[in-house]
């Protein structure tokens, strides 16, 4: 039984590691998206105004 309960306290462990592993990953990718975005709006901005 105790072989058991080791086993799931691992998997519960490498499951907590999994979800902030992965929130992490979210958040850079969100903020990774955004300034790209923002860098792309500037570039057709700045591309808009100097085509004038």
């Amino acid at each position: 039984m105790s072989n058991d309960n080791n086993r799931a306290k691992t998997y519960l462990c490498v499951y907590q590691m999994l979800a902030i592993t992965a929130g992490d990953v979210s958040w850079l990718a969100l903020v990774i998206a955004l300034s790209v975005g923002v860098t792309f709006a500037i570039l057709y901005l700045l591309r808009s105004w100097l085509g004038r």
